[in-house]
C-alpha cells in the first residue's frame, strides 16, 4: 500500500508542485519590459521638454511667467500614459508648425495649454 501511494504521490502531486514552481514570465522579461518601459518614458519627456524649449515656448513661458524647472520637474511628476500623450501632442505641434499649418500665436496658445494640462496634472 505504501508503494502504491508514493507512486501517486509522485504521478499526481509531484508535477502539479513543479508546475507551480513555473513563473509565466521569467526574471529576464520582466527585467526587459521594465527597460524597455524606462526608455520609452525618457524618450517622451525628452520630446516635451524638447518641445518646451523651442523659442515659441519659451516666449509662451515668459508672458505666463513660469518657470521651466517648475515645468521640468511637473513633467517628471507625470504618469507614463499622460508624458505618452502630451510628448504625442507636442510632437504633432512641432511638426504642423514646421509644415506652416500653424501660426506662431496658436502655438503660443497650445503651448499655454499644454502648460496648464501639466499643472493641472501635478495638482491633481
Amino acid at each position: 500500500m505504501r508503494k502504491f501511494l508514493a507512486v501517486l504521490v509522485s504521478a499526481f502531486v509531484l508535477p502539479a508542485l513543479l508546475a507551480a514552481q513555473q513563473h509565466v514570465v521569467s526574471p529576464g522579461e520582466l527585467r526587459s519590459d521594465v527597460q524597455a518601459a524606462g526608455a520609452a518614458r525618457q524618450r517622451n519627456a525628452e520630446k516635451v521638454r524638447s518641445f518646451l524649449k523651442s523659442g515659441t515656448a519659451q516666449e509662451a513661458l515668459s508672458k505666463a511667467r513660469l518657470n521651466a524647472g517648475k515645468i521640468d520637474t511637473a513633467i517628471a511628476s507625470l504618469s507614463d500614459e499622460e508624458l505618452a500623450s502630451l510628448a504625442a501632442k507636442s510632437e504633432k505641434i512641432q511638426n504642423d508648425f514646421a509644415a506652416g499649418r500653424l501660426t506662431n500665436s496658436q502655438v503660443t496658445y497650445i503651448i499655454l495649454g499644454t502648460i496648464l494640462i501639466v499643472v493641472v496634472a501635478i495638482l491633481a
